[in-house]
């Protein structure tokens, strides 16, 4: 007897036979969709479903919704028919890993790829907004889409990993420019933007021209000063509170007296930068803030390579890895601060 190829060439619809006798081998994989999961490494026709002389049971494709998107064969099925004559052939030796592989597990193995399968969608589409952000030469955007491209990859590489089934191909991930695509996701883009501008002016008195608002959001130092020395609301509230930020920095008058000061009140001393200057520390938060979120009261941005100290409200000392951000309408000032722990006790 002659053995059926496990995978062999996809026969189009229109050259299955249609009389009851003409069979096939439905190819085995380790996933299927519902209807295609009975069917695997069986064999199969278009006619109706019958028991050969031999005791092989036919199943009929127009059972498991043949002819429909989501039936056999439908969209992105992947599963092939080959010629398969009872009697004459007999069905291929499958691998180990598909051995024992029960219709139930091939289903929750489909779903299992079909998580796979939108992660790779959301990959593309997040390198889409990527390369939008890019042109657009929106820093916060920019930054916001590479972090959230690397979180996709990193749950795609645990999925497969934890199941062997999946295969990680990266051309499924590769971003391809569709022009059509790309125009409506930088309108989507620019219209938020506009949005974004408007609100941001609504708080003002003094209005930001379109480019005064791309240099002020763009964390380049230069464009913002810029706009500072031209901007004299903008200038006052971005402005360091100094001796608010000296109470914050290890060695000076100003936080020698708030330790004092705190102590007195039975507080644990107030958390500190080391070996930095104020202006230094105006400088970093000027470049790192969300500049979309000066209005409000506070903000937090991660910092590394800064000497410093958190101290939280028991006592227990911790390296910094964050800075408060506190604003208001006549100045700014940063805060040391560790992430994961609280800080509301102190008052900044």
């Amino acid at each position: 007897m002659i053995p059926a190829p496990l995978t062999a060439f996809a026969i189009p619809p229109a050259f299955f036979p249609h009389k009851r006798g003409d069979t096939f081998y439905y190819s085995m994989k380790s996933a299927g969709r519902e209807m295609c999961a009975p069917l695997q490494h069986q064999i199969v026709t278009k006619g109706e479903a019958f028991m050969a002389e031999d005791g092989t049971q036919v199943y009929s494709l127009n059972d498991y919704g043949y002819g429909s998107p989501g039936g056999c064969l439908g969209i992105n099925c992947g599963h092939m028919m080959t010629p398969f004559i009872i009697g004459a052939n007999y069905k291929p030796e499958l691998p180990d890993y598909l051995k024992n592989l029960t219709p139930e597990q091939a289903e929750e193995n489909a779903r299992t790829q079909q998580v796979q399968r939108a992660y790779e969608r959301n990959i593309r589409k997040e390198k889409e907004r990527l390369a939008v952000a890019k042109e657009l030469k929106d820093v916060d955007r920019i930054q916001k889409s590479q972090l959230k491209i690397k979180a996709l990859e990193s749950g795609l590489m645990k999925l497969v990993k934890d199941n062997d089934f999946l295969i990680r191909k990266k051309e499924r991930e590769r971003y391809y420019n569709n022009l059509e695509s790309y125009n409506k996701a930088k309108q989507n883009m620019e219209k938020v933007i506009e949005k974004e501008y408007n609100k941001f002016n609504e708080k003002l008195n003094q209005k930001l021209s379109k480019e005064q608002y791309r240099d002020i959001i763009s964390h380049d130092l230069k464009r913002i000063n810029k706009v500072m020395s031209e901007h004299e609301e903008l200038a006052r509230r971005l402005q360091l509170k100094e001796r608010k930020q000296k109470q914050h920095i290890y060695g000076t008058d100003d936080y020698k007296e708030r330790v004092k000061r705190d102590l007195n009140k039975g507080k644990t001393p107030p958390s500190y930068f080391k070996n930095i200057s104020s202006k230094s520390i105006h400088n970093i938060i000027l470049k790192e803030i969300n500049m979309r979120k000066i209005f409000n009261q506070y903000q937090y941005i991660d910092i590394k390579n800064i000497d410093g100290a958190y101290i939280d409200s028991t006592g227990k000392i911790s390296k910094i890895n964050q800075v408060n951000i506190k604003h208001g309408k006549q100045g700014i000032h940063g805060v040391p601060n560790y992430r994961g722990e609280d800080n509301s006790g102190q008052s900044g």
